[in-house]
């Protein structure tokens, strides 16, 4: 959790009566809603390409093993390591286990959706305070070395 969200419901309510901000908020709302409605009115056949895009997708996660297969000869090929977890704990204990075998003491990553699905700030040996914030409420996920 981070220190910031204790303080959330009072900040929301603060925010919600910050006249500058909801004006700049609906402008926002408005040029998004009315820009992507013009997008897809100048586009023409946007249902035709949601509906391709739809089958594309489909297709990757039916053959999602065969495409990760793919992934990992060309990766190794240029000279990746490919690491293959079954579980959260054991994607989480790979990233631990390699930053403790190199020696990390500090690790900051942007916000991640794997990161989130496999818990890896939670994970054991994988977040401590490590020397401060980078700004209010944020604080380092780091390796154990």
């Amino acid at each position: 959790m981070q220190v910031q969200s204790m303080f959330f419901k009072r900040r929301a309510s603060e925010k919600l009566g910050d006249e500058l901000l909801q004006a700049n908020m609906r402008k926002a709302k408005g040029k998004f809603v009315d820009g992507r409605a013009k997008a897809v009115a100048e586009f023409g056949v946007w249902e035709e390409v949601r509906t391709h895009a739809a089958m594309v997708r489909d297709r990757a996660l039916a053959n999602l093993d065969a495409y990760l297969v793919e992934f990992e000869a060309n990766a190794t090929k240029r000279g990746a390591v490919v690491h293959w977890a079954e579980t959260a704990e054991e994607a989480c204990r790979i990233i631990v286990d390699i930053a403790a075998k190199n020696g990390v003491k500090k690790v900051t990553k942007s916000k991640s959706m794997v990161s989130e699905e496999v818990n890896l700030n939670e994970a054991p040996g994988g977040r401590r305070r490590a020397g401060g914030r980078d700004g209010p409420g944020r604080v380092h996920p780091a390796a154990r070395p």
